[in-house]
């Protein structure tokens, strides 16, 4: 029986915001799209929208997003291991 779900907004518990914006800046990089901090606070906080949508509107396809975002989630892990503890 699950007693509690532990939801934690980023930067409440650990601050992973920078890790998450290098990651998504370095997978939109790797097929020639420039996201500046700028950018991604618009689009990812201020708007809700996931920065891949960036790729999509430069005519990406779903199964080129798709690519794109599981490279997005591996460099992501890696820089979540490598992270010093806060």
């Amino acid at each position: 029986m699950i007693e509690a779900i532990l939801w934690d907004n980023d930067g409440v518990l650990i601050d992973t915001e920078a890790l998450f914006f290098r990651a998504n800046r370095d997978a939109l990089e790797s097929i020639g799209i420039e996201l500046s901090r700028d950018l991604y606070v618009d689009y990812a906080l201020h708007r809700g929208m996931s920065c891949l949508d960036l790729a999509a509107e430069r005519g990406a396809t779903a199964t080129e997003i798709d690519a794109l975002r599981a490279r997005r989630n591996r460099l992501y892990a890696a820089m979540l291991i490598d992270a010093p503890p806060p």
